[in-house]
Protein backbone atom coordinates (compact mmCIF):
# COMPACT_ATOMS: atom_id res chain seq x y z
CA UNK A 1 0.00 0.00 0.00
CA UNK A 2 1.36 3.18 -0.96
CA UNK A 3 1.21 6.45 0.80
CA UNK A 4 -1.34 8.52 -0.94
CA UNK A 5 -3.46 5.42 -0.41
CA UNK A 6 -3.62 6.16 3.57
CA UNK A 7 -4.67 9.79 2.78
CA UNK A 8 -8.25 8.79 2.73
CA UNK A 9 -8.05 6.58 5.83
CA UNK A 10 -6.61 9.26 7.69
CA UNK A 11 -9.19 11.49 6.48
CA UNK A 12 -11.87 9.16 7.89
CA UNK A 13 -10.25 9.22 11.02
CA UNK A 14 -10.21 13.20 11.82
CA UNK A 15 -13.62 13.14 13.91
CA UNK A 16 -14.78 13.59 17.47
CA UNK A 17 -12.84 11.42 20.00
CA UNK A 18 -9.93 10.48 17.75
CA UNK A 19 -6.08 11.30 19.18
CA UNK A 20 -3.13 12.51 17.21
CA UNK A 21 -0.02 13.67 17.90
CA UNK A 22 1.52 16.74 15.76
CA UNK A 23 3.81 19.31 15.97
CA UNK A 24 2.65 22.68 17.24
CA UNK A 25 4.15 26.48 17.47
CA UNK A 26 3.88 29.37 19.23
CA UNK A 27 1.39 31.24 16.23
CA UNK A 28 -0.87 27.67 17.93
CA UNK A 29 -0.66 29.08 21.27
CA UNK A 30 1.98 26.16 22.02
CA UNK A 31 4.92 26.98 23.95
CA UNK A 32 7.93 25.43 22.94
CA UNK A 33 9.22 23.14 25.82
CA UNK A 34 13.36 24.26 25.87
CA UNK A 35 14.15 28.22 25.04
CA UNK A 36 16.12 26.82 21.82
CA UNK A 37 13.25 25.20 20.48
CA UNK A 38 10.64 26.55 18.38
CA UNK A 39 7.81 23.68 17.97
CA UNK A 40 6.43 20.77 20.17
CA UNK A 41 5.20 17.54 19.82
CA UNK A 42 1.62 17.49 21.25
CA UNK A 43 -0.95 14.72 21.61
CA UNK A 44 -4.71 16.32 21.23
CA UNK A 45 -8.23 14.56 21.30
CA UNK A 46 -10.63 16.07 18.56
CA UNK A 47 -13.76 17.55 20.01
CA UNK A 48 -15.74 18.42 16.42
CA UNK A 49 -15.81 19.54 13.47
CA UNK A 50 -17.17 22.89 12.11
CA UNK A 51 -20.23 22.38 9.38
CA UNK A 52 -17.94 22.29 6.34
CA UNK A 53 -15.54 19.86 7.94
CA UNK A 54 -12.60 22.38 7.15
CA UNK A 55 -11.73 23.26 10.97
CA UNK A 56 -11.54 20.60 13.92
CA UNK A 57 -11.81 22.04 17.63
CA UNK A 58 -9.06 20.30 19.79
CA UNK A 59 -8.22 20.37 23.20
CA UNK A 60 -4.51 19.65 24.18
CA UNK A 61 -3.14 16.53 26.23
CA UNK A 62 -0.61 17.34 28.83
CA UNK A 63 1.52 15.26 30.54
CA UNK A 64 1.00 17.53 33.94
CA UNK A 65 -1.09 20.31 34.85
CA UNK A 66 1.45 23.53 34.90
CA UNK A 67 2.29 24.42 38.44
CA UNK A 68 2.05 28.03 37.41
CA UNK A 69 -1.45 27.72 36.61
CA UNK A 70 -2.98 25.17 38.38
CA UNK A 71 -5.11 27.77 40.08
CA UNK A 72 -6.95 28.36 37.47
CA UNK A 73 -6.75 26.00 35.15
CA UNK A 74 -6.91 22.83 37.72
CA UNK A 75 -10.27 22.14 37.35
CA UNK A 76 -10.65 21.45 34.12
CA UNK A 77 -7.90 19.49 33.61
CA UNK A 78 -9.48 15.97 32.75
CA UNK A 79 -7.48 13.11 33.33
CA UNK A 80 -6.84 9.94 30.87
CA UNK A 81 -5.90 6.40 32.19
CA UNK A 82 -2.40 4.93 30.73
CA UNK A 83 -4.66 1.73 31.38
CA UNK A 84 -7.42 2.63 29.13
CA UNK A 85 -5.21 3.81 26.59
CA UNK A 86 -1.68 2.28 25.08
CA UNK A 87 -0.84 5.78 23.35
CA UNK A 88 -0.75 6.92 27.10
CA UNK A 89 2.80 4.86 27.23
CA UNK A 90 2.14 3.92 30.70
CA UNK A 91 1.72 7.17 32.21
CA UNK A 92 -1.64 8.87 33.04
CA UNK A 93 -2.54 12.23 31.42
CA UNK A 94 -4.37 15.25 31.51
CA UNK A 95 -6.85 16.73 28.96
CA UNK A 96 -6.78 20.26 28.84
CA UNK A 97 -10.08 21.05 28.73
CA UNK A 98 -9.93 24.85 29.95
CA UNK A 99 -8.84 25.76 25.91
CA UNK A 100 -9.85 25.00 22.97
CA UNK A 101 -7.76 24.96 19.64
CA UNK A 102 -9.43 25.32 16.07
CA UNK A 103 -7.34 24.04 13.62
CA UNK A 104 -7.65 22.92 9.70
CA UNK A 105 -8.76 19.89 9.26
CA UNK A 106 -6.01 19.29 5.94
CA UNK A 107 -3.78 20.30 8.53
CA UNK A 108 -4.12 17.12 10.50
CA UNK A 109 -4.24 14.84 7.60
CA UNK A 110 -1.11 16.23 6.02
CA UNK A 111 0.48 16.17 9.72
CA UNK A 112 -0.64 14.06 12.32
CA UNK A 113 -0.08 10.60 13.18
CA UNK A 114 -3.05 8.96 14.56
CA UNK A 115 -2.48 7.79 18.17
CA UNK A 116 -6.34 6.17 19.41
CA UNK A 117 -9.91 6.85 20.01
CA UNK A 118 -11.17 8.22 23.39
CA UNK A 119 -13.78 6.37 25.29
CA UNK A 120 -17.43 7.57 24.98
CA UNK A 121 -17.56 8.08 28.46
CA UNK A 122 -14.45 9.96 28.70
CA UNK A 123 -15.57 12.24 25.96
CA UNK A 124 -18.90 12.91 27.34
CA UNK A 125 -16.91 14.33 30.84
CA UNK A 126 -14.39 15.95 28.44
CA UNK A 127 -16.62 18.19 26.40
CA UNK A 128 -18.49 18.59 29.59
CA UNK A 129 -15.31 20.37 30.95
CA UNK A 130 -15.05 22.23 27.88
CA UNK A 131 -18.78 23.58 27.94
CA UNK A 132 -17.79 24.54 31.40
CA UNK A 133 -14.74 26.78 30.52
CA UNK A 134 -14.82 30.57 31.61
CA UNK A 135 -12.46 31.07 28.32
CA UNK A 136 -14.37 29.03 25.77
CA UNK A 137 -17.68 30.86 24.00
CA UNK A 138 -20.58 29.62 22.95
CA UNK A 139 -20.38 30.33 19.71
CA UNK A 140 -17.44 28.15 18.96
CA UNK A 141 -18.90 25.59 20.95
CA UNK A 142 -21.88 25.71 18.88
CA UNK A 143 -19.71 25.93 15.59
CA UNK A 144 -18.12 22.83 16.49
CA UNK A 145 -21.41 20.98 17.51
CA UNK A 146 -20.49 20.16 21.19
CA UNK A 147 -22.40 23.02 22.72
CA UNK A 148 -24.19 21.64 26.11
CA UNK A 149 -27.45 23.25 27.57
CA UNK A 150 -27.88 23.40 30.99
Amino acid sequence: MEIGELHPLKEMAVKPGSVFRMRFYPQDGVVPKDENDTSRDKYFVILGKDGEGGYVALSLINTEINENLKQRIGAFQYQISSSNYDFLNGKDRFVDCYDMKEVASERIINQGDYAGLISEADMKAIVKLVNDSPIVCVAKLRRYGIYVEG
